[in-house]
């Protein structure tokens, strides 16, 4: 999902394009875009059922939180989010997040992950012309051990 430096995953990728569409519509003038990203680890030890679900925030920064059943679906009861700018802001979050991840080792990955990783920009647009407003959210999901394994 994310790849080296000299080979960026589909997450950076998708948030670089992502920001490069938003800045050349609201260069255009009639469009204002705001965008907020939230980081959750999905801890899962003894089911589906039961899941552990944590906030990704500074050190020592893991609370509980609940989903809760509301009129447009499941949401995440108290989960952060943060206000975003830029690609780069994207990429300083999910580092910041990455490295609060529970991980383990095996025989083929020594920091293989234990968690599943959500990472979702929420984007609410307005148009300056006809005042309409659209509210779209974007998930990427890392699962826990998903690495590939050449055999």
């Amino acid at each position: 999902m994310e790849g080296p430096a000299t080979d960026r995953g589909v997450n950076f990728r998708a948030m670089d394009e992502l920001f490069r569409v938003r800045d050349e519509r609201v260069r255009s003038g009639n469009v204002e875009c705001d965008m907020k990203l939230s980081i959750l680890e999905v801890y899962n030890g003894t089911g589906l059922h039961r899941a552990n679900i944590f906030i990704i925030g500074g050190p020592g920064e893991r609370k509980p939180l609940e989903v809760r059943m509301g009129k447009q679906g499941a949401y995440v009861e108290n989960l952060m989010e943060v206000e975003v700018y830029s690609a780069s802001d994207v990429d300083d979050l999910m580092k910041l997040g990455h490295s609060h991840r529970s991980v383990g080792s095996h025989d083929v990955n020594e920091h293989s992950s234990r968690s599943h990783l959500v990472v979702s920009i929420t984007i609410t647009s307005s148009h300056k012309l006809d005042g309409r407003k659209s509210l779209s959210k974007l998930h990427l999901i890392d699962l826990a051990g998903s690495e590939r394994i050449s055999t």
